[in-house]
Parts: C-alpha cells; structure tokens; sequence
C-alpha cells in the first residue's frame, strides 16, 4: 500500500467525533492534512536523497514532479 493509502486508513478509522467509523468534513480536513504533511516529507527525503547523490537528478526531478501532481489534485 502506498502511504497515501495508509494515511487514509488511519483517517477511516477515526470519524469527526473521535469514534470509530465515518468520516465527516471534519475527517476531510484531517485527510487533507496527514496528505500533504506525509507529501512534505516524501518531498524532502527526495530532496536529501539527491543531495547525497544516491539518487540520480532525473529520477529525482520525475519523483517531486508525481509528488507536485499529486499535491495539486488535493488542493
């Protein structure tokens, strides 16, 4: 599963009054949030990784790249 996923499955599993099930707008923001707080990290450790040459700059540049289309579809 991708950590997308699993960030959604943990904001299934806690509806907007703190019980399980159900997923209000209030679960929207907190899907929302966990979202674009897990593609900040992906970002940044794409970042390192190319700072540290263990990644290429075209692999690089293609990961951010998918990262930015999916940060805009959630916007």
């Amino acid at each position: 599963a991708s950590l997308i996923e699993r960030y959604r499955k943990r904001v299934d599993l806690v509806g907007p009054s703190g019980a399980a099930g159900g997923r209000g707008r209030q679960g929207e923001r907190a899907e929302k949030a966990l979202l674009m707080t897990g593609l900040h990290a992906e970002r940044e450790t794409v970042f390192d990784l190319a700072r540290q040459s263990r990644l290429t700059d075209e692999a690089s540049r293609k990961l951010v790249r998918e990262i930015d289309l999916v940060e805009a579809r959630y916007r």
